[in-house]
């Protein structure tokens, strides 16, 4: 059917009247998977695989914990294009409402830092002890989970506080 995307085509997309080029390298009923979607794909299947290696008590290997730090890194920042699709806010019940956008950028920023812990953890940057790693890394949860405008009438912002 020519309406669904062949692998490797682009898509115009209309987004605040600008046009943006995606890639799309298939389709899967209405999901259209880009690169998000595929290295979204790779960090599911990575993950639980290192996670048995890790289990087992064997060593990863190079090539794995490097994929699984990529592929959730690109699935992540990917993730930050979506924004304009997910819902500011929703009626869970007749008080709360809670706020799927901003829980959706802390689902991305709690993937990156857990991917900064791993990096930090396998040794590949800081390693040598110092308060470089824990300034930065009280630097970037502040930055991405301290709540700035607060609303202690939602549920949401008890969790995150």
């Amino acid at each position: 059917h020519n309406n669904n995307a062949v692998a490797n085509t682009f898509r115009k997309k209309q987004q605040h009247g600008q046009q943006t080029k995606r890639i799309i390298f298939f389709r899967i009923g209405p999901l259209r998977f880009g690169i998000h979607g595929v290295a979204g794909i790779f960090g599911v299947i990575l993950l639980p695989y290192a996670l048995l290696l890790s289990y087992n008590h064997q060593h990863l290997p190079i090539w794995l914990s490097s994929s699984i730090v990529i592929s959730t890194l690109t699935s992540s920042i990917g993730s930050y294009g979506l924004l304009s699709q997910v819902p500011s806010t929703s009626q869970i019940a007749s008080w709360i409402f809670p706020p799927h956008r901003d829980a959706f950028k802390r689902t991305i920023a709690i993937t990156c830092y857990l991917n900064i812990r791993l990096v930090k953890q396998w040794q590949w940057i800081f390693k040598e002890e110092s308060f470089v790693f824990p300034l930065l890394l009280f630097i970037y949860t502040n930055y991405h989970f301290f709540p700035a405008k607060p609303n202690f009438l939602n549920g949401n912002t008890w969790v995150f506080v």
